[in-house]
């Protein structure tokens, strides 16, 4: 597994030919339609400008290991989530993989891997809690056999945790005695919570949010569980299917989680007559404090997200989707998805191919990873963005596009302010977006890599 760095020099803005306007709604603009969502040929589809035609390399920096960790094979770690830490002498960079978490220093700008935490296995969501106690964290990871496990670690050397690690297998079922619930994280009990995503409360200290995708089964969940002295499960939910990615309000007193397809839940929720396919839901839930101590969730809503969503993040106003089954970027305002579900949507907007990471990142921007990861036939698309590729876009500059806000009826294309390819195309299928006050990551699953590309740089591009 390798690490390289983005080079900001060779960033470049792409421009577009203007987009006739629609003959239809290119999406229902009733978000609570879940009737159909729009395939990937649907809608205007941009001309290519004859420009950025082939990919940007990336600028290497160093393999992962810099003879520090010899058990471990860079080629097969296949990272999928990352989460820095950093101050005083260190930047800490946790990388989940499928070889255990590598534990990267890139203090200075200079990669090196100090250790491996949790041996060789796989390893999927990251999260870390802050207890408030000065120079210590406990990092959260979801095991690939469903176990979440927590590690206390120290910032002076986070490869040696500070004491036993707590275990918690996910596919046990949730006992709750009053009411009595028996309740199992996939909706066939045989199935295996499987992959999913970890985010930590602020709020609540040592909550976690995890969901459990149920690879197989028609419906999965999002669990509440509480790390303060090993990882318990608090609450279960049961939703939709393949859910996958998560994001809390601006005060956490709001949880937003993306349902690759709409099911039963979505349908009886919102009064659905019908759920199309491949559409994908958004769900909204309250976040309260527990009697106990700690979160519980309440599901309070949901909406039509396009076709097959798979991760959200949350500005001050806004909620965005990315929606990998049509190539878009589904934007809705935060109040409106409680208080008026069927005109939450405020826009669409097509990006690259099969998008899955994003980020909101710092200058009122938004960052989205255009996976790639199905060598499908798009004969029918003549815009030859770079595939798989990172792209930046002004959130000012979007709100200003003619089309803004009119809740998806036209397609709206947009221009990207900065745009980076991929060394190898095809098979590097970049994943999940993490940042921090330097840097935004990308973990590439198919290239073995986590890249990065700095603020400052993403800054001498965009406006």
């Amino acid at each position: 597994m390798t690490i390289r760095a983005w080079c900001g020099a060779a960033a470049i803005a792409v421009g577009f030919l203007s987009a006739p306007a629609a003959a239809a709604d290119y999406i229902n603009v009733d978000a609570t339609d879940f009737s159909a969502c729009p395939g990937l040929s649907n809608g205007p589809i941009p001309t290519d400008p004859g420009t950025n035609t082939s990919h940007l390399v990336g600028v290497p920096s160093g393999s992962w290991y810099s003879g520090n960790d010899p058990d471990h094979d860079p080629a097969s770690r296949h990272p999928f989530a990352a989460h820095s830490w950093y101050g005083t002498n260190h930047h800490w960079v946790f990388v989940s993989t499928a070889d255990g978490i590598a534990v990267v220093d890139l203090q200075g700008g200079t990669a090196s891997v100090a250790g491996t935490l949790g041996g060789s296995s796989t390893y999927l969501g990251l999260a870390l809690v802050d207890y408030g106690v000065a120079g210590e964290r406990t990092l959260v990871a979801l095991r690939s056999d469903s176990h979440i496990i927590t590690w206390r670690l120290a910032f002076s050397n986070p490869t040696a945790p500070l004491g036993p690690n707590g275990d918690l297998d996910l596919n046990q079922p949730y006992i709750s005695y009053v009411p009595f619930i028996y309740d199992y994280a996939c909706s066939d009990p045989a199935a295996d919570a499987g992959s999913g995503e970890v985010i930590a409360s602020t709020t609540h200290p040592g909550t976690v949010f995890v969901t459990n995708e149920c690879t197989g089964a028609e419906a999965g969940s999002i669990d509440v569980v509480d790390v303060t002295n090993g990882p318990v499960l608090k609450q279960r939910t049961r939703v939709d299917k393949a859910p996958t990615g998560m994001a809390l309000g601006p005060n956490e007193d709001v949880l937003y989680l993306t349902n690759e397809k709409a099911g039963v839940v979505t349908q009886n929720l919102m009064g659905a007559p019908s759920v199309g396919s491949n559409v994908g839901a958004l769900m909204t839930f309250d976040v309260v404090a527990a009697p106990s101590g700690g979160a519980s969730l309440s599901l309070a809503t949901a909406v039509n997200a396009g076709c097959t969503p798979v991760r959200v993040v949350v500005g001050t106003s806004r909620v965005w989707v990315t929606a990998r089954g049509s190539n878009d970027l589904q934007v809705f305002d935060a109040g409106k998805l409680l208080s008026e579900p069927p005109n939450a949507r405020i826009s669409v907007l097509r990006v690259g191919p099969e998008p899955v990471g994003l980020k909101i990142v710092p200058g009122n921007r938004i960052a989205v990873a255009n996976s790639y990861r199905t060598d499908i036939d798009r004969t029918y698309d003549s815009h030859m963005f770079p595939r798989p590729s990172l792209m930046v876009f002004s959130i000012t500059t979007l709100g200003a596009m003619t089309g803004w806000g009119d809740r998806g009826h036209t397609r709206l294309l947009p221009t990207p302010c900065f745009i980076q390819g991929t060394a190898n195309g095809y098979g590097d299928f970049p994943r999940n977006l993490a940042r921090d006050d330097e840097r935004l990551y990308a973990t590439f699953w198919g290239a073995s890599a986590l890249k990065w590309v700095t603020n400052a740089s993403i800054d001498a591009v965009c406006p």
